[in-house]
């Protein structure tokens, strides 16, 4: 009886852990893992996986200047694709590389920076209701 028993509960315990492991609760897989984001000159390389399925997500990136509350760029949303959104395929962007304008998709940010250390904060928003990435550097301009 006693033997019985045990296997009962053990079997409901195993159970009650099958339920959880695939429980809707449990944090989801985000769209894009970043691996690194990175300044050369007036570029930004950027080296990111975007796992399936395909994503429309939708990007703000803000750079903002040591000790500096208001930003000094920040992305200006559109209609026209890149331009605050943008349709994310599956796989490895490895060394994409583009000017910082483009990148923040505000005209003119690159020239607008003086010398010096700067915050960038990105964030992606998948418009199908996943958990947002966000990404954090710094970066100095000569």
């Amino acid at each position: 009886m006693i033997n019985g028993l045990s296997t009962l509960i053990g079997g409901i315990v195993l159970a009650g852990m099958a339920t959880i492991a695939t429980s809707p609760l449990l944090p989801q897989q985000k769209f894009m893992r970043v691996v690194s984001i990175e300044q050369i000159g007036s570029d930004v390389r950027v080296d990111r996986i975007i796992t399936g399925p395909n994503t429309i997500a939708d990007w703000r990136v803000t750079v903002v200047g040591l000790g500096v509350n208001a930003p000094y760029c920040q992305t200006m949303p559109g209609r026209k694709m890149h331009e605050g959104w943008s349709n994310y395929t599956a796989g490895r962007e490895a060394g994409k590389k583009m000017p910082l304008d483009e990148w923040v998709a505000d005209s003119g940010c690159y020239q607008r920076l003086t010398s010096g250390v700067y915050t960038e904060l990105t964030t992606w928003t998948p418009r199908d209701g996943r958990e947002p990435v966000t990404f954090r550097r710094e970066f100095t301009k000569e």
